[in-house]
């Protein structure tokens, strides 16, 4: 590493809460992680934490440094079980704090409360600032109910981006109660190391005179991989030796669509299709340039403050709380338009090697300043004084 990470001196505390985290699932994706994150710091900090998934676990094995549980929740009639195994878990664990993350698991969490036994601070999360119909699933529906419950509820609610505090209060929920806590990130883990650049570069097969362009993210409706493409071919005109690869849960040649798009702007000979991977770190460091393209607002982008934290060059959509991750350190386009990210692409692709470091560098430096894990930490717990 090129800097001394500075944590922010922390405050003594004189009692550490017990904190129960309460998720929707602890299949692959940005709360998730989150969650994984701040209860693996806590845990390092003395806090007793343990994990509580709505759903059960996902077939592929996750790691984890608290305990974690599923309530197996599989159909509506499931429910009173699974409220009372979350109640004796939280009275077996004494916890004094009920943190849950995403709609469902935050209605959920809210019916603890009609034990009025139990002495608990209940902190919601939210993680999106998409507002309209494009939100996926049952979710659409539970939201507003969040919104009317939130001033009886929550005592916290937290966004991890202003844009995502913003749509919320304009959907209704509390403002007196919501406020902002950014994601924070293991800045020890993504980090440049050049040896880790060759060693995946040659994995790959990437040639030293190659520029490598990546996408990170799984293959989902909310995720632009059609814009990305378009930028990639629009970019080859002018750069011939861009190397691509695209990595995250079904993005791999079994996908029948995918191979469309790939067909359609003929990029066959010039892709790489990884799939789910646990080395995103060493991926960051391979490339010369990361492309974070959405659909959907984003409500933190994690993908791209992992990113700018191993010194690389991004460019991403103009969604949701980006601008608030990228701020002056990378290419901001409009959402869907593969003309303006094509020549964002381009632009930093014409930088040469000093200026495109210089990125880089100013790029980790942000999200040391704004978006470490110890930042993170250190927020939840003053909030839970």
């Amino acid at each position: 590493m090129e800097d001394n990470i500075r944590n922010p001196a922390r405050r003594k505390y004189s009692k550490l809460p017990r904190v129960t985290h309460l998720i929707t699932s602890l299949a692959i994706g940005g709360a998730e992680n989150a969650v994984l994150r701040l209860a693996g710091n806590l845990h390092k900090r003395g806090s007793d934490n343990q994990i509580v998934s709505l759903l059960p676990f996902p077939p592929y094995s996750r790691e984890f440094t608290v305990p974690a549980y599923s309530l197996d929740l599989r159909q509506a009639w499931d429910l009173p079980q699974a409220m009372c195994r979350l109640s004796r878990l939280m009275d077996a664990h004494q916890s004094t704090v009920l943190c849950t993350w995403l709609y469902h698991a935050d209605l959920f969490g809210g019916f603890m409360r009609l034990d009025r036994r139990r002495k608990l601070c209940l902190t919601w999360n939210l993680r999106t600032s998409e507002m309209g119909t494009q939100l996926l699933g049952s979710s659409r529906f539970i939201r507003p109910v969040c919104a009317m419950l939130s001033s009886t509820l929550p005592d916290i609610i937290v966004g991890n981006s202003e844009a995502v505090v913003k749509t919320h209060v304009r959907m209704g929920y509390d403002k007196s109660k919501t406020l902002c806590v950014p994601n924070g990130y293991d800045l020890t883990r993504f980090c440049h190391d050049s040896r880790k650049r060759q060693a995946m570069r040659a994995s790959l097969g990437v040639g030293a005179d190659e520029q490598v362009v990546g996408m990170v993210g799984r293959w989902h409706p909310a995720k632009d991989h059609r814009t990305f493409l378009a930028a990639v071919a629009d970019a080859r005109k002018e750069h011939p030796k861009i190397r691509v690869f695209l990595a995250g849960a079904g993005v791999t040649s079994e996908n029948e669509e995918l191979q469309r798009l790939i067909a359609e702007f003929k990029l066959a000979p010039h892709i790489l299709q990884l799939g789910l991977r646990n080395d995103v770190e060493d991926l960051f460091n391979a490339a010369d340039v990361i492309g974070l393209f959405s659909n959907a607002d984003e409500g933190f982008p994690n993908v791209l403050a992992e990113a700018m934290a191993c010194e690389r060059c991004c460019i991403a959509s103009d969604t949701g709380g980006t601008a608030e991750v990228l701020g002056d350190c990378g290419r901001l386009v409009p959402r869907n338009n593969a003309m303006a990210a094509g020549k964002a692409l381009c632009e930093i692709l014409s930088l040469n090697q000093d200026r495109r470091d210089d990125l880089g560098r100013r790029s980790r430096r942000r999200v040391v300043e704004r978006f470490s894990l110890d930042t993170m930490t250190d927020r939840y717990l003053a909030l839970w004084q």
